[in-house]
């Protein structure tokens, strides 16, 4: 494996929020263009990466036409034909959805492909059926609401619940603030972990109070989501760019490889860019540990934290503060667990709640031998046991009230 210049330490600090403002739009530009060429790189190896080509999507404009290398030969795509790629390989992937719809205009009609062969999608359909996958996705449900009128019902789907929405957006007042309950959500994680995999979760995390607690406390942090982005992407801190970087996103160590070169030394190899994107390096490295166990995590988080600030400055990083990064750490732990309340679909799409009924431990092939079911049972196990274990709502709290941010709600 070619070894990698490491990039020059700062000769000086940056003086003013312009200077900082500067080099984060030319390092998002670099970035820019390397993500691309990553992605392209990816779709010729595995033309079946449904998130690649959404992401590479997301890098184009309307307009731009580019390039891609398949095994048939090279064929062009537009921002539109990567998205319809990307649905037509994931039928179930609600971001794809979502962003095709933001292209169309209100009465465009577009065909899209999917499983039981071509459907006809507006620009109001695209927006429902990202909500029906993935009922978290606020965007959709605003953007929805903008292409309403005031007085307009529409039938929105939540796994076989049909609720109305109106405009709201038109309609609330600018402070106003108004709660929907929804099926999906939070109250389907609640249930799947409190109710339908009850048996192989920890009693501590399924206790109905636990997990009425955790509902409350989360719904509170998440309406402090811009604030989060601002303090993980280095905001407050003296040199905000330092908290930053074009990272991997998901390197578990079945995403690496490693060998021995000539000199016996070992070497690694990064698979899986899919998901490559400029963005903090906490969340970088939440994506690296989260697929430890919470043992590990435990015992050990606090070192691959240091040993990450240490590798970083040796190879021509900035010296990041380790209380600081540790703080964004636990951060990034409690919006783990808000984020992957929209996976229960995924769970039960492989293993159905009957199947469930008959799971009562963890080597259960049903669980075991299903990826999607697996993984994603795993993580709502140890999010929920680190939010009680490091008392995450706590460290949300007090990094609130440090911050000077007011009670909202």
């Amino acid at each position: 494996m070619q070894g990698v210049n490491s990039p020059p330490k700062r000769s000086a600090q940056l003086r003013s929020d312009r200077d900082v403002q500067n080099l984060v739009k030319y390092n998002l530009f670099d970035y820019k263009h390397l993500c691309r060429d990553l992605l392209q790189r990816v779709i010729e190896h595995d033309p079946a990466d449904s998130h690649a080509f959404h992401n590479l999507g997301t890098l184009l404009s309307a307009d731009e036409v580019i390039q891609v290398q398949l095994q048939g030969g090279s064929r062009e795509f537009t921002q539109k034909d990567l998205f319809l790629e990307s649905i037509r390989l994931d039928n179930g992937y609600a971001l794809a959805y979502y962003n095709l719809g933001f292209l169309l205009s209100a009465d465009e009609v577009i065909q899209v492909q999917l499983q039981g062969g071509s459907r006809e999608f507006t620009k109001k359909g695209l927006y429902l059926d990202s909500i029906r996958l993935d009922n978290g996705h606020t965007r959709a449900y605003f953007n929805l609401g903008t292409l309403l009128s005031a007085d307009e019902v529409i039938q929105v789907l939540d796994n076989g619940c049909a609720l109305a929405y109106f405009n709201l957006g038109t309609l609330l007042s600018a402070d106003e603030v108004i709660q929907v309950e929804l099926q999906g959500g939070f109250r389907e994680f609640t249930k799947q972990v409190g109710e339908t995999a009850k048996a192989v979760m920890p009693d501590e995390i399924t206790e109905p109070r636990f997990l009425q607690d955790w509902k409350q406390e989360i719904l509170e942090v998440a309406e402090y989501a811009n604030e989060l982005g601002c303090f993980l992407s280095g905001g407050g801190s003296e040199s905000p760019q330092d908290y930053v970087g074009l990272t991997h996103n998901n390197l578990q160590i079945d995403n690496a490889f490693f060998w021995r070169n000539e000199q016996n030394e070992v070497e690694v190899g990064l698979l899986d860019w899919g998901i490559l994107g400029c963005g903090p390096l906490s969340g970088a490295m939440q994506g690296c540990i989260s697929g430890a166990s919470t043992e590990v995590l435990l015992e050990h988080r606090d070192v691959f934290l240091r040993a990450f600030i240490d590798s970083y400055a040796e190879n021509g990083g900035p010296r990041l503060d380790l209380e600081r990064f540790k703080t964004m750490s636990n951060l990034q732990m409690l919006m783990w667990s808000m984020n992957i309340t929209s996976n229960v679909s995924q769970v039960l799409k492989f293993t159905r709640p009957t199947e469930w009924a008959e799971i009562k431990d963890w080597m259960d092939p049903r669980l075991l031998d299903r990826f999607q079911t697996r993984a994603h049972t795993t993580q709502f196990k140890e999010a929920l046991q680190l939010y009680k274990k490091w008392n995450l709502y706590g460290v949300f709290q007090k990094w609130r009230q440090e911050n000077g941010l007011p009670k909202k709600g």
